[in-house]
């Protein structure tokens, strides 16, 4: 097949291959359309954010997405409405008023580290309730589990890598 010579026969063509090909689940290389194998993804999550933003600028990955702990968090909230009944709802916003009231609201998600995550939990027994107690065992483990569905979510829509 001829190299097309026009942004949009080159549209035309991504097009056909990605109907042909399609991505879902796979980390792709932008402009040649082929997955990469689990090594080369490795090998680029652990390259530092000039690297991975110069490869993604020439087309062989692509782009990290950039957002806030407190985009993403309530982005999930939001997609997630229809099936958090009232109570749920509000637990799921204590947690991430925690999470942005420690980690601060503008830092960007794929900035937090597992030392952070550590760090927070360690906050968090810390805290007191409205009675100045601290908080149970399973009200931590609570929020622990729903910050990390959080995370796995965050990773799943390629926010931050694993």
């Amino acid at each position: 097949m001829a190299s097309p010579t026009h942004s949009s026969e080159r549209a035309l063509q991504a097009a056909s291959l990605e109907h042909r090909f399609p991505r879902a689940n796979s980390h792709w290389c932008r402009d040649i359309w082929h997955a990469l194998d689990t090594a080369t993804v490795a090998w680029v999550s652990d390259r530092s954010d000039g690297l991975r933003v110069k490869l993604a600028d020439a087309g062989l990955v692509e782009a990290r997405k950039r957002t806030t702990l407190t985009a993403c968090v309530d982005d999930f909230i939001a997609a997630n409405a229809s099936r958090l009944s009232g109570r749920t709802g509000l637990n799921w916003k204590a947690t991430r008023d925690k999470l942005v009231g420690y980690l601060g609201e503008d830092l960007e998600i794929r900035d937090i580290t597992g030392t952070d995550a550590c760090e927070w939990q360690a906050w968090l027994r810390q805290q007191k309730t409205k009675s100045s107690k601290t908080f149970a065992k399973a009200t931590i483990s609570r929020h622990t589990e729903k910050a990390k569905r959080f995370f796995n979510t965050a990773v799943s829509g390629r926010y931050i890598d694993r």
